[in-house]
This record gives structure tokens, sequence and C-alpha cells, in this order.
């Protein structure tokens, strides 16, 4: 009788996921208003491919390269809220804890109008 007992030895690499984090400025404004966002993203076992800016499910923009930063413009009146996503080499991906930034309307306002 002859008995073969065959070893298979097999290396997983776990991916870590990315670290982001989101800033808005300003986060209260008038419209049509321009806001800075700007991300902080980092990936523990290897590199940050990309940054996608949503508001709500809605691409704004991506950026693949560092300073994960840009202007959203001619924001209308309403109330948004903005989340950073960070994607790494691997596909592994973070979305950041939400903004609300609150865009009031750019109407004007006249005060004490005296009339002769």
């Amino acid at each position: 009788m002859v008995c073969i007992i065959a070893v298979v030895m097999a290396q997983v690499e776990i991916n870590e996921g990315t670290v982001v984090s989101l800033t808005a400025s300003p986060t209260n404004a008038v419209a049509p208003a321009t806001i800075l966002l700007n991300a902080t993203a980092s990936d523990p076992d290897g590199s940050v491919a990309k940054v996608d800016f949503y508001n709500g499910s809605n691409l704004i923009t991506s950026i693949a390269q560092a300073p994960y930063s840009t202007p959203w413009s001619n924001v209308a009146a309403g109330t948004y809220s903005v989340t950073a996503k960070a994607t790494d080499n691997l596909g592994a991906s973070t979305t950041s804890i939400p903004i609300t930034v609150t865009v009031a309307s750019g109407t004007a306002k006249i005060d004490n109008i005296q009339t002769d």
C-alpha cells in the first residue's frame, strides 16, 4: 500500500481599506455658492488610487492624486450631504462621514426704504 500526502500552503493577503476624512468650506453659504471640498486620504498597505466627491449619490468629481481638493461651483440654494470616497490600488474603498452644506437663496434684501 502506498500513501501519498500532499500539503498545500497558501498565503492570504488582506487588503486593508483606506482612511478618509472630508472638510467643506464654507458649510453655510449664499447661492450661487462655491464650496471648497478637501479630503485627506491614506492607505496603510498600498496607495490611494482616487478620491471621489459626492453630493448624496451624485458624483461631483474624481481626483487621482493628492492634494484631494476641489471647488464645487455654482451650488444652488438647498441643503446637501457631501461625502468623499477613497479607493486604494487594489479596489478597496471607504466613504467619509457626511458633511452637511447649507446654501441660502441669493435674493437681495432691502431694509429701511424711506420716501419723502
